[in-house]
């Protein structure tokens, strides 16, 4: 058995998101290399690190803009417990230290069930999930294509323009 951080995220007090972290960093942040993605302007793009310390973490502000709050107090580290909640802008992140199975454990090893969250492991491929307000890192929304319907629209504009000068303005011109 090993212990993990179970984190819950929410935006402006709506669910957002849940899982198990079983890494010994966690990198949080606005930037695509975060482990937990915060995607908002008020959120710095390295804007906290959570190192596993032993059996324990410790969270670290990583000198961010808007810092890290516990009860409206800005804190620089704070050693997370059971149940700690941390405020970054308007997130809110809720800490579970949770007991999971360690890899070599055999099959059924675990009486604990994490039931619908997913532990997250390190691993250099990691797929999406949510997409806003959070997001894993290297996942990008895919392009709009809006340059395209800008330029055609600029195309028809002027086909349309000379078009009403030929047939209007050529037949004032003649009267």
């Amino acid at each position: 058995m090993r212990t993990a951080l179970q984190v819950s995220v929410t935006f402006k007090g709506r669910p957002v998101s849940s899982r198990i972290y079983d890494g010994d960093h966690i990198l949080i942040g606005r930037d695509a290399d975060c482990d937990l993605r915060l995607k908002n302007i008020g959120v710095s793009r390295h804007h906290a690190r959570i190192d596993r310390q032993g059996e324990g973490f410790l969270l670290r502000d990583m000198r961010s803009a808007q810092g890290v709050q516990i009860d409206k107090k800005r804190v620089e580290s704070w050693t997370i417990h059971d149940g700690d909640e941390i405020q970054l802008t308007k997130f809110s992140l809720l800490f579970r230290v949770v007991e999971i199975a360690d890899p070599e454990d055999p099959p059924g090893a675990s009486d604990t069930s994490t039931g619908d969250l997913e532990t997250i492991r390190p691993h250099p491929a990691r797929e999406a999930f949510a997409k806003f307000p959070i997001s894993e890192p290297g996942v990008h929304p895919p392009a709009a294509g809006r340059g395209w319907t800008w330029l055609l629209l600029a195309v028809a504009t002027g086909i349309a323009g000379t078009v009403l000068y030929l047939v209007f303005g050529g037949s004032a011109a003649s009267a």
